[in-house]
């Protein structure tokens, strides 16, 4: 019996829009939350067959039970991926299929407490190497003043 495998193309991680962690391009970005702030937060694995598991672990702690899993078949050059000879697309019937593979939490919560820890994404082929990628946690914390405090202040003060 003859098992075939491919590998994953590329692991990265999305904290709201922006691409924070990528396991083949720098340059990497810490990734940003304010305290208590609910946030969204995406691991990504593009490619690899059969589809990967994925596991995350978040300011030390294994959150991947905590994030929703999902797995699509999408169309390799649906992101203008072309190839080499010329960029002309092959015939509908030749083109390649890919899994992209996630995990999602849309409301994750972090608090100063998580500040220079890792979030770290980890997807794997059966029988292949894992591919891991990571970002450095940063929290920012986020102060609040209403009038009557500003007012209060204001009044002591001149």
């Amino acid at each position: 019996m003859v098992t075939c495998s491919a590998p994953i193309d590329r692991v990265f991680i999305v904290v709201g829009q922006l691409v924070v962690g990528y396991d083949g391009l720098e340059p990497r970005r810490d990734a940003v939350f304010i305290d208590r702030q609910p946030t969204a937060v995406r691991c990504v694995a593009d490619g690899g067959y059969p589809a990967p598991d994925m596991t995350l672990h978040l300011a030390g702690r294994d959150a991947t039970n905590a994030f929703s899993f999902s797995q699509r078949l999408q169309f390799a050059d649906d992101d203008d991926d072309d190839d080499d000879m010329g960029g002309d697309r092959p015939p509908r019937e030749l083109r390649r299929l890919r899994y992209i593979t996630e995990r999602r939490h849309d409301a994750i919560q972090l608090t100063v407490k998580d500040d220079g820890k890792t979030i770290d994404c980890v997807a794997t082929v059966a029988g292949l190497t894992s591919n891991k990628t990571s970002a450095s946690i940063v929290v920012h914390c986020e102060f609040l003043f209403t009038f009557p405090l500003i007012h209060s202040f204001i009044q002591k003060h001149l």
